[in-house]
């Protein structure tokens, strides 16, 4: 165990220095003068100490394990790492004492499960761990997955995994995402468990395993003596929080989340200040920003010999309010990153309609051809016609106008006035593909932007691609795909789009013979507000996809080469 002590506790702050020595409490005392002035010295320190009791430091127990940059033990024995920078700076302020407690991931995990410890760093959210703690609101990191191995051995799609070993952190997210990666696809991949991230790249060096699963910090781990290389099979991108057990204090939590909010407002703070220590970045502040402090705290506090009475009074008022003013000012800081992250998925419906746009008032215009000419005929008293001719243009008239509406309803579908969350329902896969491609059909076709070559759609749709999840919410994200694919075509191509049933799940895939990623851009694709595409793009598309897809508790693999196209694989179980 090892032991950080606050210097701003009262017990620090009950010890003097003179001449620049440390000198104990009661040697003062004695040279201040007598007995008498000990006993009033005495007195007065022991209100002090009662009326402090709401600011002697709070220790609390914080899990360590090896995964640099995020959390590790240096070379001196200390903790350090971006959790680790942001813990402590929050523990300065709330005057807090951090007990450390170093070990493995899976010994750390034990350790906050059963109140050993009180606070784990570093932990992204599954359906498991929701079960059996409780998680901060706002993200500290957004990480992925990935797949490292040695120079040399040629990995770029997980199909190229079949029959191969691969090392994961034991009791990590990696282990529980490659079990439903190899179910759910059907592939024969071995799983070797490691306590720490060094006993997986030995693994890979030894020839016990093939490749590596790890998240995108490992090149941190990873020495410049390792032969081990990053490959293009990236998976599962999240976010990585502060976690306490699932009885555990709640109020901790919120006080990270207030400090966090703070922090990630101001780009001259501690947390930006650690960005760039460690992984050398510096983050734009995408939110406005807010207020920096609501209340000043009371610095004022009475000493009453022996008021014990109106002391206690006191000090459940003082924490009453101060827990007040807790949940206000949280309340507050989530408000202004809600209001950021709608205003910025709003400008990628909007960026999604109007690229749809063009192409529908070509199709309207295209309908309204028959109607104005027919109509003319009709109207026209010399040649009436007869009476089979009239009635074969009145079917015309009325065809085309069907045809106009179904095009609208398909819009309102797709952009709604109003986006109220809906309940999960069965829903088809198949049929939303379908009226994706029918609504996108005039992108597709290169109607309405400038395209002088259309781009050649296949479906491969399996039978039976019902899952349980919210209509809309899919219509979106597979549009989202289909856009995506279309920009990266800029000269035509082919899409490709299937889905599959696979035992408890269903796989949907949208290829495209496009462009492609470099590694570089493959590593950011999930990032909010990223982009390629310039003043066109609103780089929040894909993070759309990617947080539908993790409402749907399902997985995303996402794998691309320059000038060989664009590979995402959306697997979603049948009982979610």
């Amino acid at each position: 165990m090892l032991e950080q002590r606050n210097p701003y506790s009262i017990p620090a702050l009950l010890e003097s220095r003179v001449m620049g020595s440390p000198m104990p409490m009661s040697a003062g005392v004695r040279s201040a003068g007598g007995g008498a002035m000990a006993l009033v010295a005495l007195l007065l320190g022991g209100v002090v100490l009662l009326g402090a009791t709401e600011a002697l430091a709070r220790t609390v127990r914080v899990g360590v394990y090896t995964n640099p940059p995020k959390v590790e033990l240096g070379h001196d024995g200390r903790p350090q790492g971006i959790f680790i920078d942001v813990i402590e700076h929050i523990a300065a302020r709330e005057g807090w004492l951090l007990e450390y407690h170093p070990g493995s991931w899976d010994d750390c995990l034990r350790r906050i499960r059963t109140g050993e410890i009180d606070l784990m760093p570093d932990v992204a959210r599954s359906p498991t761990r929701r079960d059996r703690l409780l998680f901060n609101k706002i993200p500290v990191l957004t990480s992925w997955l990935q797949v490292f191995t040695l120079e040399g051995h040629v990995l770029t799609a997980i199909n190229a995994l079949e029959g191969k070993t691969v090392a994961v952190l034991e009791g990590s997210l990696q282990q529980e995402m490659l079990d439903d990666l190899r179910d759910s696809l059907g592939l024969s991949i071995g799983i070797r468990a490691y306590d720490d991230y060094p006993g997986t790249i030995e693994a890979v060096e030894r020839r016990e395993a093939d490749a590596v699963l790890a998240d995108r910090f490992f090149n941190y781990v990873r020495d410049d003596r390792s032969d081990l290389v990053a490959t293009p099979i990236i998976l599962d991108p999240s976010d990585l929080y502060f976690a306490v057990p699932i009885d555990g204090d709640p109020q901790l939590l919120t006080r990270i989340d207030i400090h966090l909010a703070r922090m990630m407002n101001d780009p001259d703070s501690e947390y930006y200040a650690s960005l760039s220590l460690w992984l050398g970045e510096t983050p734009r502040v995408l939110m406005p920003r807010i207020i920096k402090w609501l209340i000043a705290p009371a610095a004022a506090i009475l000493l009453l010999v022996g008021v014990w009475n109106v002391l206690l009074g006191w000090r459940v008022r003082t924490r009453t309010r101060e827990l007040s003013d807790a949940n206000a000012e949280l309340q507050d800081a989530l408000e202004q990153l809600e209001a950021a992250r709608a205003e910025a998925v709003e400008r990628e419906r909007l960026y999604a309609f109007g690229q749809l746009a063009g192409g529908v008032a070509h199709d309207l215009n295209n309908l309204l051809v028959p109607i104005l000419s027919y109509s003319d005929l009709l109207m026209d008293r010399e040649h009436p016609g007869d009476t089979e001719d009239r009635e074969q243009m009145l079917r015309t008239i009325k065809s085309a106008a069907q045809h106009g509406s179904e095009l609208i309803k398909r819009m309102q579908q797709f952009h709604r006035a109003t986006r109220q969350p809906e309940p999960k329902q069965v829903v088809d896969l198949n049929e939303i593909v379908r009226e994706v491609v029918d609504l996108a059909r005039p992108r597709l076709e290169g109607r309405g932007a400038g395209r002088e070559r259309a781009v050649e759609v296949a479906l491969a749709l399996g039978d039976n691609a019902q899952i349980h999840g919210r209509p809309y919410e899919l219509h979106e994200m597979i549009m989202n795909l289909v856009l995506n694919a279309v920009d990266a075509m800029p000269t035509g191509g082919r899409l490709e789009i299937s889905t599959a049933r696979r035992d408890e799940s269903v796989a949907l895939t949208v290829r495209d013979t496009g462009r492609g990623m470099s590694p570089e851009v493959l590593a950011q694709c999930f990032r909010p507000f990223f982009s390629t595409k310039g003043d066109q793009g609103t780089g929040i598309g894909l993070t759309m996809v990617k947080n539908i897809v993790t409402e749907h508790d399902g997985a995303i693999d996402v794998q691309s080469r320059p000038g060989a196209g664009t590979d995402i694989h959306l697997t979603f179980r049948t009982n979610a």
